[in-house]
């Protein structure tokens, strides 16, 4: 994929991907009960169903990106990685927030470990979703 348009086609599929991430991820937190929550369950789920499908359109534009330059040739590994990075990068963000305000910032870390296995999952979804729109446009061509 390359091209605006094969740009638009990645944030769609990030998008389907972050919905399905959202909605699961929400459903997980509610079994663990790792991230405590003010809401209710479906209140949870609408917010991170919208949360994920914006991490969705991030990560789905970036793989359209850089798919052709990631090391391996698996979509499932590919958003893996590509996943992962994106939130490094937003862990490093919370890192800072820490050190400038650590009383209102802090990790904790079953709450880091529960947020790198959700998006490993995030990767997976995104790797699924990429190999059948990918499969799609191939057929339809």
């Amino acid at each position: 994929m390359t091209g605006s348009k094969d740009l638009k086609r990645g944030a769609g599929l990030g998008l389907a991907a972050g919905v399905a991430w959202g909605l699961l991820a929400s459903l997980i937190n509610a079994l663990t009960g790792v991230f405590p929550f003010e809401q209710g369950v479906l209140h949870t789920m609408i917010t991170f169903a919208a949360g994920g499908g914006v991490f969705g359109i991030v990560a789905g534009g970036f793989m359209a990106l850089v798919h052709d330059r990631l090391p391996t040739r698996s979509p499932y590994a590919k958003a893996v990685l590509l996943t992962t990075c994106i939130w490094l990068i937003l862990r490093a963000g919370a890192g800072a927030l820490s050190w400038m305000n650590p009383l209102r910032y802090h990790a904790v870390p079953s709450e880091t470990i529960q947020g790198f296995l959700l998006v490993v999952l995030m990767g997976l979804i995104l790797g699924a979703v990429w190999s059948l729109g990918v499969r799609g446009v191939a057929r339809a061509g």
